[in-house]
């Protein structure tokens, strides 16, 4: 279908968009809610897990996840309870029905994400998750770039950022705004 292979381009892209090696820690996010930015996140997962790599997916929106809700997986532990110190990446990662595709969810909605994001524990785990070779791909699902900085932060500490963009609704505004 036209929507598949939108996602084997976008695959495509992001394997040669550099020429020592492909971006092993994505972080997805839009400029606005309701962009699809989770929908793009997931695929991306998927149709990396047609090529025979294991993939990595984490709900980073720790204001408003979706992941565990499309993947029907639990949320009761997840992203927040690492960064908080309550649990231990080993007891967050979820089977999901896609061979290959793994997932952290969100965890409990905390009081204060944009610090849990901000901590120096983040960068450690998922350089941890690819050295010791248990995925090719860490894809994170961050929040809407123009309403809090918690993409912004997520962006920063990883290799590639993907924003997903609403055909004839998301602003030329917006869009400048995400981008900067």
């Amino acid at each position: 279908s036209a929507f598949s292979e939108a996602f084997k381009n976008l695959r495509t892209s992001l394997l040669l968009a550099s020429a020592e090696r492909p971006p092993r820690t994505i972080v997805v996010t839009s400029a606005e809610p309701g962009d699809g930015k989770s929908t793009v996140a997931l695929n991306l997962g998927i149709v990396l897990t047609q090529l025979g790599r294991r993939v990595l997916i984490v709900d980073a929106d720790l204001r408003r996840p979706r992941l565990h809700k499309m993947l029907h997986i639990p949320n009761s532990a997840g992203l927040s309870s690492y960064l908080s110190g309550n649990a231990q990446p080993a007891e967050l990662i979820q089977d999901t029905e896609v061979p290959n595709l793994l997932a952290i969810t969100s965890g409990p909605i905390p009081p204060n994400p944009s610090e849990l994001l901000g901590a120096s524990s983040l960068e450690p785990l998922m350089e941890r998750l690819i050295e010791e070779g248990r995925f090719e791909h860490v894809i994170l699902d961050s929040p809407p770039a123009i309403q809090v900085a918690d993409s912004v932060i997520l962006a920063s500490r990883m290799e590639a950022t993907i924003i997903v963009v609403r055909a004839g609704k998301t602003s030329r505004t917006s869009v400048s705004q995400a981008a900067g």
